[in-house]
């Protein structure tokens, strides 16, 4: 199971990190099927155990039930975005007194909430990032945390300006895992797709799919 990522996870087949699970899911030598859903229907099939794993979350997230990660396949990083005209933030204490969006069922643990609350940052909850996007190019907010690729990507389907980041700041460092059952059968599948994860490493051709995956997510035009 495995949620849909634009552009990088839009089909089974199709997509950076369709080719990376592929090339994994093949080291196991385990008959394996990924269906991909909208993540918040991804985790429930997930969680209600209709699915022994979920491919491409993140690890070191707390979680409505026990799970079990593989090591992880790739990183992601996120940024504070501006908008266009606007001076770039880069740390969470530039956020004083300033409104700040984010998007419901997205993962923010790495945030520190005492301290966006302690420092008067709002923070507004929107549907999806188009959202926010729309609200920070009309002025409703002042800052966002996103991936240059969601910005670059959603600014050219919604006609708006790209705002502003400093590429050299992010603001949060995350690892792409896969995660199983914490159950015999899980142990099990995580001991095999670690495994397998790492000796695509030892033999350098997972990297190269991971660094491709980097380097989109990062792209800025």
């Amino acid at each position: 199971m495995a949620g849909q990522y634009r552009g990088v996870l839009d089909s089974p087949t199709k997509g950076v990190l369709a080719e990376m699970h592929q090339l994994i899911a093949a080291e196991t030598g385990l008959p394996t099927s990924l269906e991909i859903s909208p993540i918040r229907r991804a985790r429930h099939t997930f969680y209600s155990g209709d699915a022994q794993g979920i491919f491409s979350v993140f690890n070191a997230v707390k979680r409505p039930m026990e799970v079990i990660y593989s090591v992880p396949f790739a990183k992601l990083s996120r940024y504070l975005f501006t908008k266009r005209g606007q001076p770039v933030l880069r740390e969470l204490s530039d956020l004083k007194g300033l409104r700040l969006g984010l998007v419901q069922g997205y993962i923010y643990n790495q945030l520190d909430m005492d301290l966006l609350a302690a420092q008067g940052t709002t923070i507004y909850w929107a549907i999806d990032q188009e959202a926010n996007l729309r609200m920070l190019s009309a002025g409703r907010l002042d800052v966002l945390v996103a991936t240059p690729y969601e910005c670059v990507m959603l600014a050219k389907v919604s006609k708006l300006p790209r705002p502003e980041y400093d590429a050299d700041s992010p603001i949060t460092h995350y690892e792409f895992v896969y995660a199983f059952h914490s159950t015999a059968q899980g142990l099990a599948l995580e001991e095999q797709f670690s495994a397998s994860i790492r000796r695509l490493e030892a033999l350098n051709k997972l990297q190269p799919l991971a660094s491709q995956f980097q380097a989109t997510m990062d792209q800025s035009n």
